[in-house]
């Protein structure tokens, strides 16, 4: 069979990130990609312009022979030998195979419960940042995904147990449904929207959501059962006495100017009119200092925050101008927020 070149690359690199080995196999003349990885995680693609299909001939492939395919410089010719031996041709370009010593991968679609139609699940971006890298509780790894029929949205939180991501997803759902919510891990959250496909169809099932891209792709991934934060009562019991506004740009490249040597420590100076912010390094004797306009201020403060959990908040939000919450305590959490993004952080020692 021939495949073009750029559906070869395309498919493939997405395929590799969920499985050790991908399947070719012909099926009523279009080639179906599948990769079944850990946690029954897997992926299902298809590639259709095709050239001279053999029904019902399949061929699986390793990480080795994946870089290959990549490389390809031209559209691929693959043929598979008698003597169990897979032929590539690309142009001048020749490599032959062992074939891979690897079951058939059979994916068992789950029964779905509903679907979402999800239009800007990228916003996933704005939260996973949070989440922790390595930690005792797996849930902390997660993003966690709380539906809300009566406001068709999609609540996303991630924490570290020091800092709180939150944002809203939109969604449409032609059936009614119940208020639900699932766990997702963050890792594989980053290898599905990483491939820029704003648009996508969520299946809902009991142990597994299901990803459908409109280009194809199907991702299925496993749901982590485990109890998460419960975060309206975490909110509700969070008193923000004050606030004022600042200028999203200003205040993200102030925090990026102060990234300056290891100290990972910043203070934050509300005055009535202003934000003072100042670094001191003394393993590298820096001393940095600046002042942003805010707006609207009701109590001055100090206060120090980790500089990377600040500066993570502000990256992942979009508006003009941002918020900032706080009361008169040096040691209760900021809150930072935009039209939907919200970010908790909590002080940290001078």
């Amino acid at each position: 069979m021939i495949i073009k070149r750029e559906d070869i690359k395309q498919i493939l690199v997405q395929a590799s990130k969920f499985g050790e080995y991908v399947q070719l196999q012909i099926e009523d003349y279009k080639a179906i990609v599948k990769s079944v990885g850990k946690k029954n995680i897997y992926f299902e693609a298809e590639i259709k312009e095709i050239e001279n299909p053999i029904e019902g001939e399949f061929y699986i492939f390793d990480k080795q022979a994946l870089d290959i395919l990549q490389k390809c410089p031209k559209d691929v010719t693959i043929e598979k030998t008698k003597k169990n031996k897979i032929n590539i041709k690309s142009g001048e370009f020749k490599v032959s195979l062992a074939e891979t010593k690897q079951s058939i991968i059979d994916i068992d679609e789950p029964e779905i419960n509903y679907c979402l139609t999800v239009k800007n699940l990228n916003k996933v971006k704005n939260v996973r940042y949070a989440a922790a890298s390595k930690d005792t509780r797996p849930a902390l790894e997660c993003v966690y995904f709380e539906v809300n029929p009566d406001i068709g949205k999609i609540r996303i939180i991630a924490t570290d147990s020091y800092r709180i991501a939150i944002d809203e997803i939109n969604y449409v759902c032609n059936e009614k449904i119940e208020k639900g919510s699932f766990l997702l891990d963050k890792k594989v959250l980053g290898d599905v929207i990483s491939k820029d496909d704003d648009c996508a169809v969520l299946g809902v099932c009991d142990n597994k959501i299901i990803f459908a891209f409109e280009n194809g792709i199907v991702i299925g991934i496993d749901t982590l059962a485990e109890n998460y934060i419960d975060v309206e009562r975490m909110l509700a019991s969070m008193k923000f006495s004050f606030q004022f506004k600042i200028k999203r740009e200003a205040f993200t490249k102030s925090i990026k100017r102060c990234k300056i040597g290891d100290k990972n420590s910043i203070k934050l100076s509300i005055g009535k009119s202003s934000l003072g912010i100042e670094m001191d390094s003394n393993e590298t004797s820096i001393y940095i200092t600046d002042e942003i306009e805010i707006v609207g201020v009701d109590e001055c403060l100090e206060v120090n925050l980790s500089l990377n959990y600040l500066s993570d908040a502000l990256e992942n939000m979009n508006s003009e101008y941002i918020t900032v919450k706080y009361s008169d305590n040096s040691t209760f959490p900021i809150l930072i927020e935009d039209d939907s993004n919200k970010a908790i952080i909590l002080p940290v020692a001078k």
